[in-house]
Order: C-alpha cells, then sequence, then structure tokens
C-alpha cells in the first residue's frame, strides 16, 4: 500500500519516468498519511465483500481517495491497484 500511495505521489507530482510522459498519467488527487491509514482499515472492515466477488481493497480505496478523483483518474487509479496489487481475483464495481 505504501508503494502504491508513493506511485500516486509521484504522478500527483507530475514526475514522470521515462517513458512514462502521457499527460493521462497525471493524477488530480494524492494521498496523505491519514488518507492512507484511512485506506487501510476500511481495507481490513471490508474483507467480507470478497465473499459477493468485490474487492475490498478496491472498495476501501474508492471510499478513502478515488470518490474524489474525476473518472478518468478513478479508473486509473483502479487500473493501478490491479497492476500492484495482481493477485486481485474479484471484479469491481465497474465490471
Amino acid at each position: 500500500m505504501v508503494e502504491y500511495a508513493n506511485d500516486v505521489r509521484r504522478l500527483f507530482t507530475g514526475q514522470v519516468q521515462e517513458g512514462e510522459n502521457r499527460p493521462e498519467n497525471i493524477l488530480e488527487i494524492t494521498f496523505s498519511t491519514r488518507t492512507l491509514i484511512r485506506w487501510a482499515k476500511l481495507t481490513v472492515r471490508f474483507q467480507p465483500l470478497a465473499r459477493q466477488g468485490l474487492s475490498p481493497l478496491i472498495h476501501a480505496l474508492d471510499r478513502a481517495l478515488a470518490f474524489r478523483a474525476n473518472p478518468e483518474s478513478r479508473t486509473f487509479l483502479h487500473e493501478m491497484t490491479q497492476r500492484i496489487f495482481p493477485n486481485l481475483n474479484v471484479k469491481t464495481k465497474e465490471d
């Protein structure tokens, strides 16, 4: 989660790595330490959603941060989550 938050912060500040100078990778929101902790706590709280086929990680991310983003950024955050946490075998609400 810390690695994910650091990537979001990097994209928020506009620091792109070589080959990543696409403007759609720039985010208008970022993680604070408080938001990161809230995301972790909500992920634990939403664990029962996994039995319904929903990702507790993404569900919590939406409530902690992503609902404040524009739709394109929210989709990008979900894609980043699936890339950094590849073992998510459950669908998101958008699926």
